[in-house]
Order: structure tokens, then sequence, then C-alpha cells
């Protein structure tokens, strides 16, 4: 079984470690954030995990990575990583 660690790190050391399954994987995703205070664009790839359990609400995120305001990069990192992992790939509409 391939399985992936999750583990929080501080600069005083280990906090946490969380184990999971590639099966535990809902999507990876692409998702474009506007700040609203300056009107600034960025892109995040994110990895989101199954609903665990019934009583969570949202989506929990495994990983997530800013890629500032390059959309392109976001979208093949995700693409390459939903690829490896056989996973859902979702990805933000074009801009009109």
């Amino acid at each position: 079984m391939q399985q992936i660690q999750k583990c929080n790190i501080t600069p005083f050391g280990l906090l946490d470690k969380q184990t999971y399954s590639i099966s535990d994987i809902k999507q990876v995703m692409v998702k474009r954030v506007e700040d609203s205070e300056n009107g600034s664009i960025s892109f995040w790839m994110k990895v989101e995990l199954q609903e665990m359990d019934k009583q969570e609400k949202g989506q929990k995120t495994l990983m997530q990575v800013d890629y500032g305001k390059d959309e392109s990069k976001a979208r093949t990192e995700a693409w390459q990583l939903g690829q490896f992992l056989g996973c859902p790939i979702v990805l933000p509409q074009a801009e009109s």
C-alpha cells in the first residue's frame, strides 16, 4: 500500500505526523485567489482529502502550494501530480 505522511514541523521540532493512503485523496485542484484589498491574483495548487468523518465540514487539505501569478505553472504541476496519484484534477475556468 502506498502511503503519504503529512508532518507539521515547527522551529522547535515535529509537532505531529499523520499517515494517509493515496486512496484518501479526493482531488488535486488549482484555485484562483483574489486579494480583496489590492486586487492581486494568485494561483494555488491544493491536494484535498476525502471526508474521513461525516462530522467534518468542508475540505481537508493535505498540501497546498502558492504559485503567485504563474497560472501556467500551477496548472502544469497540478496536472502532473493528479496523473501520478491517479485522482481527479480540477482547474479554474479561463477568464474571458
